[in-house]
């Protein structure tokens, strides 16, 4: 049995099942959002067989039939609305995480990606591996001080700002720096944010890796964040192998057997490194290039559950 923790209508889960299903594989899509309006869960930790998950349509997984685990948090357990009290939703919350949490992970089944990797992968941790790693990062300053930002926002070279974190509840997009963000600066003792030069060229990458495969699609856009440029089109990159090396390299250190990539080749030709998203949607990216990448995460997937120190086991490889 191989388990997708994500929503029963999400496209990369329903497109990944079905690619599974055609290998003879197993498969049970738990959806986190059932959890409190009519699915359960059940732990027990001395027993495998008796830890089940059961859906809202009577369904049952039991851990001890689980071999593999592609666990996509998009969707978290949902607190019912009578529930009005910040503080009680807040516990009820974490009362859910924590048991989701230990249960996938206490019996050692392979996991897409693990939950410590996904906590250690922070953007100022990202940045330092890959700067180790090989890959070219930006000038970069994280920081909670105006004075420190001011500096480096009037340096030379145009500077780009954003969240270390994106909003549960918006999107924040990257933006370019003006004088009139020097108004805001004072707020940065509430919450530190990233500046960043900002890279020359048009031509960017998202990358989706897939344990050892790569898969790079190339758009280029003038907008400063390209997710806001809807118009572009995107096509197979060949990325060279220093930067295929380096970023596998990069993915070991992270631990991380999935990630989105987004990356910018300068007017130098040299591949920028940005960030990784360890739960970044490809399946858009696959419609526009034809390249087999929701195939990819099934093959990984399948040949973890068949052998599994292909995925190290989420206690394995922790730092």
């Amino acid at each position: 049995m191989i388990v997708i923790v994500d929503q029963t209508r999400d496209y990369h889960a329903r497109v990944v099942a079905f690619h599974l299903q055609k290998k003879g594989a197993s498969v049970f899509i738990a959806d986190p959002r059932e959890l409190g309006t009519g699915a359960e869960l059940s732990f027990c930790p001395q027993a495998a067989e008796r830890t089940e998950w059961r859906r809202r349509d009577g369904t049952v997984m039991r851990m001890s039939e689980a071999r593999a685990i592609w666990y996509r948090p998009k969707h978290a357990p949902v607190t019912p609305a009578e529930v009005d009290d910040g503080n009680d939703r807040r516990f009820i919350a974490r009362e859910w995480r924590d048991l989701l949490r230990g249960m996938l992970t206490s019996f050692g089944v392979p996991m897409i990606n693990p939950f410590y990797a996904r906590l250690q992968a922070t953007k100022p941790y990202q940045l330092a591996m890959a700067r180790q790693a090989g890959l070219a990062v930006p000038e970069t300053l994280i920081t909670s001080s105006a004075r420190r930002a001011l500096d480096f926002a009037t340096g030379p070279g145009e500077v780009v700002h954003k969240t270390l974190t994106p909003p549960d509840d918006r999107l924040l997009a990257t933006t370019l720096w003006d004088d009139h963000d020097a108004r805001s600066l004072p707020e940065l003792e509430l919450a530190p944010t990233i500046f960043q030069r900002r890279v020359d060229g048009t031509r960017e990458l998202r990358v989706t890796a897939v344990g050892e495969r790569l898969f790079a699609a190339e758009f280029s856009t003038e907008f400063t964040d390209g997710r806001l440029d809807h118009a572009v089109s995107h096509l197979p990159h060949q990325l060279p192998a220093s930067v295929t090396r380096a970023l596998l390299s990069l993915l070991d250190r992270l631990s991380l057997p999935f990630a989105a990539v987004d990356m910018r080749i300068d007017q130098r030709g040299e591949y920028q490194f940005l960030e990784a998203n360890p739960d970044g949607q490809f399946l858009w990216i696959e419609i526009r290039t034809g390249m087999p990448i929701s195939a990819a995460v099934a093959d990984l997937l399948y040949t973890a559950s068949r052998h599994p120190r292909s995925v190290p086991p989420p206690d394995t490889r922790a730092r």
